[in-house]
């Protein structure tokens, strides 16, 4: 497992996955849906995965002297990693606007959705359906990337639309705000970890039943 895990951080991941992790630096940009930013966590995601497959990643794993179900945990655990480190910087630069930009003028005016924890919970609710709908996607077949990448773009934008809208409906004005009913915000997020980590277990355990009856 721990040689699985390696080959995923070296040889398998193209340098571009970290590059778009400078995209979490959308969450500074006033006026912009930020929770977008994580699409393009799954872009760049997307693109190692069609990078792995042009060098017949999974065909060469399964013929390492590994379970099957290894290969595919060790896969999610790397986009594991990459998400956690997405939201960590995005945690730190949310943190910036709440305080120090806090009463900047294009951010004490912006019409968008607003950094803050509420913001961190999308970014969360973004990942779980990347893994469930794009990672889980691609273990049905071990090589079509198409049509999973697709249905979580088109998933990507209701989560965007909805963290767009619900802030504007009056009871919900808090979940836009730094400083308002911080302790719904924080059960919030909280819940939204409950749902990545459930989600994507679950996930992890289909994608390994799935990948286990496909014959290479």
């Amino acid at each position: 497992m721990n040689k699985l895990l390696k080959k995923e951080f070296t040889f398998t991941a193209h340098p571009i996955v970290y590059f778009f992790l400078l995209f979490t630096f959308l969450t500074l940009i006033p006026s912009y849906p930020i929770v977008l930013s994580a699409f393009f966590m799954g872009l760049g995601m997307f693109q190692n995965f069609q990078i792995a497959c042009q060098q017949n990643d999974v065909v060469y794993s399964a013929m390492l002297p590994v379970r099957k179900k290894d290969i595919v945990k060790a896969r999610y655990i790397f986009v594991i990693t990459i998400q956690v480190i997405f939201l960590v910087i995005s945690a730190v630069l949310t943190a910036l606007r709440m305080t120090v930009l806090a009463d900047a003028a294009p951010f004490a005016e912006n019409v968008m959705i607003n950094a803050n924890i509420v913001y961190l919970a999308w970014l969360l609710i973004e990942f779980c359906v990347f893994n469930v709908v794009f990672v889980g996607g691609f273990w049905k077949t071990a090589y079509k990337l198409g049509k999973p990448f697709l249905m979580f773009s088109i998933w990507t934008f209701v989560v965007v639309g909805l963290s767009e809208a619900m802030h504007h409906i009056q009871r919900l004005q808090f979940l836009n705000s730094k400083d308002q009913r911080l302790g719904i915000q924080i059960s919030i997020f909280i819940v939204a970890c409950a749902i990545y980590i459930l989600s994507t277990l679950l996930s992890i355990k289909k994608s390994q039943y799935r990948f286990e009856r496909i014959d290479l």
